[in-house]
């Protein structure tokens, strides 16, 4: 990212080529500078907009997970649960830009199956969404 901003100025504040050398002249200037502060401003508030979810949720994701894993599993009582829940960063809601889901991972296990299991909550605790994955290697 360093790198990019460095060549931003560069290549802002290039002027014209001198006659005797073939090199490109460089002014100083802070257009370069304001230019390269601009973007990184940019840069920095689309990092900061990414929030991790809040842990409240915790207890309820790891019964949905219990909940999901056993109706895509037919049941199976050989399935586990990992008890670690991992916050991960928020998702807006596609209807209102303006609202925020918290997204929570859990993993959980049957037999030689691994699956990963994201769930969408409101700030409430309102289960918004689910989603598996099956980690095998057949």
């Amino acid at each position: 990212m360093v790198a990019f901003f460095s060549i931003l100025v560069v290549t802002t504040e290039r002027t014209e080529r001198d006659a005797m050398s073939g090199l490109y002249r460089f002014k100083s200037g802070y257009f370069g500078v304001l230019t390269a502060l601009l973007l990184f401003s940019f840069s920095f508030h689309a990092c900061a907009a990414g929030k991790k979810s809040a842990e409240t949720c915790n207890a309820q994701a790891i019964t949905e997970a219990k909940k999901l894993l056993a109706f895509y599993r037919d049941n199976d009582d050989r399935m586990e649960i990992d008890s670690e829940v991992t916050p991960l960063m928020k998702m807006k809601n596609p209807q209102n830009q303006a609202q925020y889901f918290d997204v929570l991972q859990v993993w959980g296990y049957l037999y030689k199956g691994k699956y990963r299991m994201r769930l969408i909550f409101l700030a409430d605790c309102t289960l918004m969404g689910e989603e598996i994955l099956e980690y095998t290697n057949p």
